[in-house]
């Protein structure tokens, strides 16, 4: 029994209990094998967009956690704990929100995952910390905690184009509004909905009139629900600096309408 192994393949390696289950070259008196636990840690190498964006950044802190740029790119590069995304909030204190705490730095820390929202475990908090831990200065406080999460839903009604399937136009303008307020691939340039960045009341009906098969938004109107709160009509959504949005579902309804 081997009690733990490596091996490369990138994410898809990260397979389920019991779901290995053939041996892949002869073992001299192994009748099967199978692996008792979840594998877990792989991850795809990054892309060359991302090397560039991170060179520059490395080369600068040479491994010091001084500025917030810093932390960012030392949570980042946490080993085992697979950050994708990270915000430092400087004097920021995660029990006194809102107050400005002097040598207090919070990192807010987004693994990547599949879910609509992914939240790092307790463990890949410890993680992060203890390796900021090793870089920061002596008189700096600094503490990681997960994004607060705020849920986005749109609601409006689509004219479809004559030619187009209701149902195709519905899943088009709902998988790209899904996308758009990703936190991991959404915002304007596809990197994740930046932290606290204000919702804009014409990006989302240009991301919807941009969607496969849509000839207008009726009567030019959507509605922005944020947390089950219906926002101001065609007004932008403000957010705090922390704040992250997601979005599970939206309420469209697709028709045509006969051209007058």
């Amino acid at each position: 029994m081997a009690r733990e192994y490596r091996f490369g393949g990138g994410k898809a390696g990260n397979v389920g209990a019991r779901r290995i289950t053939e041996l892949q070259s002869f073992v001299e008196s192994a009748k099967g094998v199978t692996n008792e636990r979840p594998s877990y840690g792989g991850d795809d190498e990054e892309t060359v967009d991302e090397a560039k964006r991170r060179a520059p950044a490395e080369l600068k802190s040479r491994g010091r956690a001084v500025t917030a740029e810093d932390f960012e790119l030392l949570a980042k590069a946490t080993p085992g704990a697979h950050v994708k995304r990270a915000k430092a909030l400087p004097l920021a204190h995660p029990k006194f929100k809102g107050a400005q705490i002097p040598g207090t730095v919070s990192v807010i820390v987004v693994p990547d995952g599949d879910s609509p929202n992914p939240s790092p475990s307790e463990t890949t908090m410890r993680l992060v910390c203890a390796h900021l831990d090793g870089h920061r200065l002596l008189t700096t406080e600094v503490h990681v905690m997960p994004p607060n999460y705020r849920r986005v839903r749109i609601e409006g009604d689509i004219v479809a184009r004559p030619e187009a399937d209701l149902a195709q136009v519905k899943r088009s303008v709902e998988t790209n509004l899904d996308r758009f307020f990703h936190p991991l691939r959404g915002g304007l340039d596809g990197t994740g909905w930046p932290f606290g960045q204000d919702i804009s009341y014409s990006d989302v009906c240009r991301t919807v009139v941009l969607s496969d098969g849509v000839d207008r938004i009726e009567n030019g109107a959507l509605t922005i629900w944020l947390d089950a709160e219906a926002q101001a009509f065609c007004r932008d959504v403000p957010l705090d600096s922390d704040v992250l949005l997601y979005s599970d579902g939206h309420d469209i309804r697709v028709a045509y309408r006969a051209r007058r």
